[in-house]
Parts: C-alpha cells; sequence; structure tokens
C-alpha cells in the first residue's frame, strides 16, 4: 500500500469535497482553456476518487453494536434503501 503524503493526510473529506465543488464551479464558468479545463476535471475526478474511498473505507468500519441475550454482538453496517 502507497504511503500517503503529509499534505493527503490533511486534507479531510469535507475539503476534498469543497475543493471538488469549486473545480466544478470554474468549470461551468465556460471562462477556462481546454487545457485548463482538463487540468481542473483531472484534479476533480481524483478528489472524487479519494473522497469515495474514503465513504468506502468508512463503511467498513461502521459496525452496529447490538444487544442481544446479555451480550454485544457485533453486526455489518446496512445500507438503508435508497441511500
Amino acid at each position: 500500500m502507497a504511503k500517503k503524503t503529509k499534505a493527503e493526510k490533511e486534507i479531510s473529506f469535507e475539503d476534498m469535497l469543497r475543493q471538488t465543488e469549486e473545480v466544478v464551479e470554474k468549470l461551468e464558468s465556460g471562462e477556462l482553456s481546454l487545457e485548463e479545463s482538463m487540468e481542473l476535471y483531472e484534479s476533480g475526478v481524483n478528489n472524487l476518487k479519494k473522497c469515495n474511498k474514503q465513504i468506502n473505507d468508512a463503511q467498513k468500519k461502521v459496525k452496529q453494536l447490538i444487544e442481544s441475550s446479555g451480550k454485544l454482538v457485533v453486526e455489518d453496517f446496512e445500507e438503508e434503501a435508497g441511500a
């Protein structure tokens, strides 16, 4: 597994999502050159991949503790229908 750089470790999910939203706004403005648009698009796609990975990792870690027969049982997180 590749080591994360210090910058990657410090960027939160929310910050990556915010950066991606800013990229979308810039792309939608239509004021960028093709080359600038492609660079921003690539940056946005990379941010979304990182966000998706964080979401997937979080879902794997989420466990529900349920009291059953006097003892705690760990169950996998179940997504809500339509989520």
